[in-house]
Formats: structure tokens, C-alpha cells, sequence
């Protein structure tokens, strides 16, 4: 896990504006020439792992609701994370001219149909009522370990949680759409699930 963490630590230093979860699988896969070991550490996401790295990683939102990850130096890497820091205005600038190129090569395009990519990335996947109630119902007798909580789902209620049915990639995706009744906590163990209401009792 350590070397893991080492490996994703610098793909992310190396991306000046962060990474996807899938483009951390992609620059993964370059680098190391093989898929991300998410089974044979016992998660089912990228998301899910790199929640296991909070010292390691960060998760941030963009403004159209794409989770995008970034690097947190450590004391042996925090030169290099300057160094790419400062290259940061040179891109900026650089897009900002590709970008003013490409408005003026299609303007009947962009003028059509503005909205039309915001639309797509910001549609978000809606946690029926019914199943909200049974993870509630799970995580009410006491909390569960992030990792636990598809086999206590399968004991539980006899069924295995689809949550890929609903439209989520992972199981951290669902519990972030329900982040008005749950919360999740960084422990030792991994990161915790909890009732809201737990917590503020």
C-alpha cells in the first residue's frame, strides 16, 4: 500500500490540474502496466481507494461536478509540487489562447446550443427513496467501515446493492448523493460511515 500511495502521490504531482478517478487509471496503466490492485486491496472504485489516502490525496469538485483528484506533498516531494505549480500560469495562458482560437473556428456552434455539454455533466444520479430508507435502516443498529458495507447490505437484505442500476459508479458516489443523512469519518480502520443524527447526538 505504501508504495501504492508513492506511485499515485507522484502521477498526481505530475498533473498540473488533477486527474480524474478514470484518468488515474489510465495514467496508472502507462506507468505501471497493469490496472490499479482496487480487488486485491478490497475496494470496488478508484474513489473508494483514494478516500484510503487522505494524506495522500485530495478530492476536489469542478465547477460542472467532475471529482477531481490532487497530490498532497509530502516533505520529500514538495519541490517538485513547486516546480509544477509555477508552470501553472504558463498553461493557463496558453489554453486561454487555444480556446479563444477554437470559439473564433466554430462560433455557430458554440451560439446553437451553449448548454448543451453542461447539461450532460452536471446531470446527477437520484438515490430512490425506498433504498435511502434501507441504508439508513442498515447503518441504524451502528456504524460500518466504507468497505464493509456492500457485504452487510448482501446479509442484511439478501441482495446484493446495484448501485450501478441507479447510475453510480461506486458506493462512495451513493453515500455522497445522501451527504444530508450521512457522514463519512476518516479512522485508522478506513473511513467510517455514520448517521448524521449520531454525530450531532
Amino acid at each position: 500500500m505504501e508504495v501504492l500511495k508513492k506511485e499515485v502521490r507522484a502521477m498526481l504531482i505530475a498533473a498540473k490540474a488533477g486527474l480524474t478517478p478514470e484518468q488515474l487509471e489510465e495514467q496508472y496503466m502507462a506507468m505501471v502496466c497493469k490496472p490499479l490492485p482496487l480487488h486485491d486491496l478490497g475496494f470496488q472504485s478508484t474513489l473508494e481507494l483514494v478516500t484510503q489516502m487522505p494524506e495522500v490525496v485530495r478530492i476536489c469538485s469542478s465547477k460542472n461536478g467532475t471529482l477531481i483528484l490532487k497530490a498532497i506533498a509530502d516533505d520529500s516531494t514538495k519541490g517538485i509540487a513547486k516546480l509544477v505549480a509555477n508552470q501553472k500560469v504558463k498553461t493557463r495562458k496558453a489554453s486561454k489562447k487555444t480556446a479563444m482560437k477554437t470559439n473564433a473556428t466554430f462560433p455557430t456552434k458554440n451560439s446553437k446550443n451553449p448548454q448543451s455539454f453542461q447539461t450532460v455533466s452536471a446531470r446527477t444520479p437520484i438515490l430512490p427513496a425506498a433504498v435511502k430508507a434501507e441504508l439508513q435502516d442498515l447503518l441504524s443498529s451502528s456504524p460500518l467501515l466504507l468497505m464493509d458495507l456492500d457485504k452487510a447490505f448482501l446479509r442484511h437484505f439478501g441482495r446484493a446493492f446495484q448501485y450501478r442500476q441507479y447510475g453510480f459508479l461506486s458506493m462512495f458516489e451513493v453515500l455522497r448523493s445522501m451527504s444530508d443523512s450521512v457522514v463519512i469519518e476518516q479512522t485508522k480502520a478506513g473511513s467510517l460511515v455514520v448517521l448524521r443524527k449520531y454525530v450531532a447526538s
